[in-house]
């Protein structure tokens, strides 16, 4: 709250920072400090604020702030920082000074000047220089290569370097046109607008990835780029960073842990893996890297995406099940009768296997509950008929059951819509055939004339006929 309100009293105000209660003032030179000073004070009043003169300093050339010490020669460490150096360290950090005494030292960030990252990477590690202007050092960052990262080809461990570098300095670079420098050919290539996606899954990821920073990729010789020792100047074994190692074996077993179906245990999906012949191929395909001889075809175009946690064989954040699970797995998923879109939604959170969108449908299709409850297969359109070219070529005929037993025979010609009823008390086909209105003198079809009591029943007939259809 302090820290927000401090913020909202200090807006529009230039050379004026500011820590939860804590304000500083600072300027370029002793007219531009007072100058600045006058206006936060004049600031402080009109809003009734106050300050306690005893803690307040004015125009001091240096000065402790958050553990640093805030000078016109840069950020230095405090005094108390310090207090512990022993004669070990003491010769640490003269040796240091010898060593860096003809580097720049280090400069604040402006975020108006130009900003340039220069990155590298080495069979062992790391390393990046964040620049600004001509040769103004802002930061050094290195870093070791964990043992999967070690097995990465070079362009995937250049590709990595940069985008380590950027969301390790996402402080200095959010927001800022940069420019990425790279000792590696094909980087241009790989993050420049032209790039057709010939690059694996996994560099296509990192890809996306730094999609949030506005960069251009420019190649420079070896030669010329100053992160080279701080990805060189590592111990082989990569002591120095096996932290990183640790976090990634734990987050390995994190994913493995949340990938597991709730129904189902970590212990069991290994024991059931230890006998899978597929996963087990899997497994030694990624220790070996020997994809040639694996016997599921179907995980070469995904080969790059898989790791091992133990027995278990991990797809990204998907676990791969054992043949023996499977349909286990599909029951679980299909509780509640999602049906086969959120069935197969559900699955994909979780777990993987060859074919598993496939199995879904079949096991959604095959459910006796999901065929009851599913839509009904739409009856077929109705075609209207041609339009006959003369009369009597199309007739149409049908019966009609009358309360008193009797039936009442009606055909109706297609072409010019007049209609000839018949009282009927027999409907046999031979009797129908022989209705005298069906045949005239000619032996051709013809109509007879009716009386009146016959045409008030057709009529009733067809009245019917219509409030059917509506």
């Amino acid at each position: 709250m302090h820290q927000r309100v401090i913020q909202q009293t200090l807006q529009g105000l230039e050379g004026s920072r500011n820590i939860f209660d804590d304000i500083i003032i600072h300027g370029k030179s002793t007219e531009e400090h007072d100058k600045r000073l006058t206006k936060l004070l004049d600031r402080i009043q009109e809003l009734g604020l106050t300050l306690n003169k005893e803690k307040c300093n004015f125009r001091m050339t240096e000065l402790v702030f958050m553990g640093h010490l805030l000078s016109s020669r840069g950020i230095g460490p405090e005094e108390e920082k310090v207090r512990a150096w022993t004669t070990k360290q003491e010769k640490a950090f003269q040796e240091l000074k010898l060593r860096l005494q003809n580097t720049k030292t280090q400069e604040y960030f402006d975020g108006s000047a130009k900003t340039t990252l220069i990155t590298d990477a080495s069979s062992v590690g790391l390393g990046a220089v964040l620049v600004q202007g001509i040769n103004r050092v802002i930061c050094y960052i290195s870093r070791s290569l964990t043992d999967t990262e070690r097995r990465y080809f070079q362009t995937e461990k250049e590709t990595l370097g940069i985008v380590w570098a950027c969301e390790r300095l996402h402080m200095y670079l959010y927001g800022t046109d940069i420019t990425l420098l790279t000792d590696h050919k094909p980087l241009e290539c790989i993050y420049s607008t032209k790039s057709r996606g010939t690059a694996n899954a996994r560099i296509q990821r990192w890809v996306l990835r730094i999609q949030p920073y506005k960069f251009s990729v420019v190649h420079i010789p070896g030669k010329h780029n100053i992160a080279d020792s701080l990805s060189r100047l590592l111990t082989s074994e990569g002591k120095s960073n096996s932290d990183i190692g640790k976090d990634e074996d734990e987050y390995i077993r994190f994913v493995a842990l949340t990938a597991t179906p709730n129904a189902l245990t970590t212990r069991e999906m290994e024991r059931e893996s230890t006998t899978d012949e597929e996963i087990a191929d899997i497994r030694e395909a990624i220790r070996t890297n020997r994809w040639n001889r694996v016997t599921c075809k179907t995980v070469l175009s995904i080969k790059d995406e898989l790791a091992c946690i133990g027995i278990l064989v991990l797809r990204g954040s998907r676990i791969l099940v054992p043949k023996s699970l499977r349909e286990t797995v599909l029951k679980l998923a299909h509780e509640g009768y999602p049906g086969i879109v959120v069935m197969k939604r559900n699955l994909r959170t979780k777990v993987r296997w060859p074919g598993i969108d496939r199995e879904a449908e079949k096991f959604c299709r095959s459910c006796h509950s999901c065929q009851l409850v599913s839509s009904p297969e739409k009856p077929e359109q109705m075609k209207p008929t041609d339009i006959p070219s003369s009369p009597w070529e199309h007739i149409s005929a049908d019966l009609m059951c009358l309360p008193t037993g009797d039936n009442l025979f009606v055909v109706v010609d297609y072409y010019s819509r007049y209609f000839e009823v018949d009282v009927m008390r027999s409907t046999s086909s031979d009797r129908i055939r022989n209705q005298s209105f069906f045949e005239n003198r000619d032996g051709k079809p013809g109509p007879q004339a009716t009386d009146k009591v016959g045409r008030s029943l057709v009529m009733l007939y067809l009245q019917l006929m219509k409030s059917r259809k509506e």
